[in-house]
């Protein structure tokens, strides 16, 4: 694969991981308003995010973003660093052993993806952006 088309490939995925991110942010933001009332604003919700339990399962999925951002920041991409980038972000949105590190993540995002229908749409072209990407 092309270094090029590497690239591509890695914006393409950054790209959705933020998408499904927000919408992540968006339905656990509604769970935790409906148990604890209002969240006074975006700093607020910032601040949950970074450092709130109802917020904890989503920390994986935002160290990945930031990886992908400093991988994408290199003057080269090398297909290993890609391919590890991969299977890290494999192992939280695809079904895995229930054992293994991102099944926490993986069953919270089914139960999102189930009240929340644009989810389904955007963890599917995740899933399909991964298929562009070589695997280790």
């Amino acid at each position: 694969m092309e270094e090029s088309q590497l690239r591509a490939a890695l914006q393409e995925l950054n790209g959705l991981l933020r998408e499904l991110h927000r919408g992540l942010i968006a339905a656990t933001r509604r769970e935790y308003e409906a148990a604890h009332g209002p969240i006074g604003g975006p700093y607020a919700l910032l601040g949950l995010v970074a450092n709130d339990p109802a917020f904890a399962w989503l920390r994986p999925l935002s160290a990945l973003i930031v990886q992908l951002d400093e991988l994408e920041e290199q003057a080269a991409i090398e297909v290993l660093q890609a391919a590890a980038l991969r299977a890290a972000v494999a192992q939280l949105v695809l079904p895995s052993d229930p054992e293994s590190a991102g099944a926490l993540f993986y069953a919270r995002l089914r139960e999102a993806r189930d009240a929340e229908p644009s989810l389904v749409v955007t963890h599917t072209h995740v899933r399909m952006a991964l298929g562009a990407l070589p695997q280790s």
